[in-house]
């Protein structure tokens, strides 16, 4: 792989948003998956194979070695690292399909002009990114809507466009909001899961997984949103018809060619993350040499490192600069003090059913709220209890 990255390093190719893509790029798009899926499915490059390693690396198959734990590269340190690498190489076989392609269509053909556009041959195609952290490209993404060989028959039909994304949708299921509401509540979400709560070394990656331990030691704050709840909002409602497939379960979530445009937008939020001030790529070493296996485009079997794959130059592409309006979206305090259960107030009863309205203590550690050393006894004191009315 090094060698190959070598022979990249000056062709950087660009994944750009998905819903600004052109028809032709959509037809370039959907032709490489028609010939992805025209492979045989024991092809180790077909979009059958591409799909079951997601699904084994995903859902537990493989074990560790010299170890009875499996292994799993989710709620993990190894989420985002393993995740580049299987786009990576994906994005290689479409690329690679496409250029035998166009060199069997044209062999022989002297007349006609062999010079493609930039964007579209071996060293340059590039996957799309939804871009789903701006208002403009929330819905999903139009080639992935209306292109048979890019649709996806097990999606939930109310979150077609023009739909729009519902970052929240784990904590939210009532009905859909306005668009600029929804917006709204999407960029607090980003703020949370990009500044506010990946505040740690590991709060944004996820907890460190080591050669013995169990799977899925903790979630980053990303992987929680917008990673899990968008792949909830895309797949089968459980209780439909379908059983609730695709999307929505790791086993079979990267059967839907809307998974690679989603995890190239993950992709790209941690090489967003990892420049914004005061952050930096993890450096253990446990996590550097970590490896996986995948195939290339040449149906070879090649062993590949998290730490060569912390820079996407290195690994020859990267996204175009969008705005991002949920960086400047920092949440509004809507209470400045604690408030206090007085006469007036029925006090919930812990582990009864709530049937009315009543309210309840709750207590905090000050020092997870980012009190200063400075804050007085009383301000310690107010971020320690707080009160919680439940309607």
């Amino acid at each position: 792989v090094k060698g190959q990255q070598d022979q990249d390093v000056d062709l950087v190719k660009v994944r750009r948003p998905a819903h600004l893509a052109d028809a032709k790029y959509g037809e370039r798009l959907a032709l490489a998956y028609s010939l992805m899926k025209a492979l045989p499915d024991h092809d180790p490059r077909s979009f059958t194979q591409q799909a079951n390693i997601h699904c084994a690396y995903c859902n537990a198959a493989y074990q560790q070695l010299n170890s009875t734990q499996r292994f799993q590269v989710h709620a993990s340190w190894l989420f985002f690292p393993f995740h580049r690498w299987y786009l990576y190489f994906h994005e290689r076989i479409l690329a690679k399909l496409l250029a035998d392609h166009d060199h069997d269509h044209d062999h022989g053909h002297d007349d006609l002009d062999l010079d493609h556009d930039h964007d579209l041959d071996l060293d340059h195609f590039a996957l799309p990114f939804w871009n789903y952290d701006h208002p403009d490209g929330a819905s999903m993404p139009w080639m992935y809507a209306h292109l048979a060989p890019l649709n996806e028959a097990h999606r939930d039909p109310d979150h077609s466009p023009p739909s729009f994304a519902a970052i929240d949708y784990l904590t939210y299921n009532a009905e859909p909001r306005t668009h600029s509401a929804q917006a709204r509540e999407n960029n607090a979400y980003l703020y949370r899961a990009m500044i506010r709560d990946s505040d740690s070394k590991y709060s944004f990656h996820g907890k460190p997984y080591r050669h013995g331990d169990s799977p899925m030691p903790g979630y980053g704050s990303a992987e929680k949103y917008p990673h899990n709840t968008l792949h909830l909002w895309i797949g089968s409602k459980p209780d439909s018809s379908m059983g609730g497939l695709d999307m929505g379960f790791f086993y079979a979530s990267a059967r839907d060619p809307l998974f690679y445009p989603h995890h190239a937008a993950m992709d790209r939020l941690w090489e967003v993350w990892s420049r914004l001030p005061g952050n930096a790529h993890l450096r253990d070493e446990d996590y550097l040499n970590t490896e996986f296996a995948f195939y290339n485009e040449h149906a070879e079997m090649v062993r590949v490192k998290v730490r060569d794959a912390l820079d996407t130059t290195d690994l020859g592409y990267v996204y175009e600069d969008v705005p991002m309006p949920w960086v400047e979206a920092v949440p509004v305090r809507l209470s400045h003090g604690a408030a206090k259960i007085g006469a007036k107030h029925k006090v919930c009863k812990m582990g009864k059913p709530i049937r009315k309205p009543c309210s309840a203590v709750l207590h905090r550690d000050h020092r997870k709220l980012g009190s200063s050393s400075s804050s007085s006894s009383k301000e310690k004191e107010e971020e320690e209890e707080e009160n919680l009315y439940i309607g």
